[in-house]
């Protein structure tokens, strides 16, 4: 299960740094994501709303890329170490963030996206701990 995790996450992550976002669309139903505290709209987003929580923050820029810096396998979930560049709608200069992310799948389906902005929280969060 861990390997089609892995392929799964590759996946995502290649079409995010073409800018294809699309995939969002098809997320199911019981999808949530949790997005990191330090957001100003911290709060976990469950089905529609977190699809829509999706769209706003790819919406919010003009280009957008996600392009993975490393992924790891982590039981039934997968660890990934993102850098998101874009430029914020309206604006000229571009932004680079560096991202972390708990997913986890079930039944071929991504159910829980967790959102951090340190490292040392997404280590913490998948039991990885230094």
């Amino acid at each position: 299960m861990s390997q089609e995790n892995m392929e799964a996450a590759r996946e995502v992550f290649e079409q995010w740094r073409r800018g294809d976002f699309s995939g969002i669309d098809s997320l199911p139903d019981d999808f949530e994501v949790v997005t990191a505290r330090e957001m100003p709209d911290a709060a976990t987003y469950h089905g529609k709303d977190a699809r829509e929580w999706l769209w706003a923050w790819v919406g919010s820029f003009d280009s957008l890329r996600m392009e993975p810096v490393e992924l790891t396998d982590v039981d039934d979930r997968v660890l990934a170490e993102f850098v998101q560049r874009g430029v914020p709608r309206g604006g000229s200069s571009p932004v680079e963030v560096r991202t972390w992310s708990l997913t986890t799948r079930r039944d071929g389906h991504i159910r829980r996206v967790e959102l951090f902005l340190s490292r040392d929280q997404a280590l913490e969060a998948a039991g990885l701990s230094e």
